[in-house]
């Protein structure tokens, strides 16, 4: 049993020093805001969410949910989304893909939707920055 929680703990050591070079990043932070919100929509915790193990059938599908969203409403690239959850690039495509097919459910696409709708909503804040408002030729 001991050589398990070693195992468990050195994995975790590892992807704690990998994912703290990404924890300054514009796509760490928005996969921060995004997990937020799933986890109130989903009523997972935040820090299953971020967590370096898969966890539960229910805290994973939040997980998927999250990076989904991630993707789609930021565009944010699928490298730079799976950098932000310390996940490889092709669980990320998978999460995609899953998500895009769970979306055929009339409910759980409404409940998604209501994520991007929010999520949306963020992205006003983005022209705080000059270069977007210059860009929309607003200054």
């Amino acid at each position: 049993f001991w050589y398990e929680d070693f195992k468990m703990a050195r994995t975790k050591t590892a992807w704690r020093k990998q994912h703290r070079a990404y924890e300054n990043t514009r796509e760490f932070a928005l996969a921060q805001l995004v997990c937020v919100l799933v986890s109130i929509e989903f009523g997972v915790p935040y820090k299953y969410l971020m967590a370096p193990t898969k966890g539960q059938s229910h805290q994973s599908f939040a997980r998927q949910v999250a990076m989904y969203l991630t993707h789609v409403v930021f565009q944010t690239p699928i490298c730079a989304v799976g950098r932000a959850f310390g996940r490889d690039q092709s669980t990320i495509g998978y999460a995609c893909r899953l998500i895009e097919d769970a979306r055929d459910d009339e409910i759980f696409d409404m409940r998604v939707q209501k994520l991007e709708d929010c999520l949306e909503t963020t992205k006003v804040l983005q022209c705080l920055r000059g270069e977007d408002v210059r860009q929309k030729g607003h200054a």
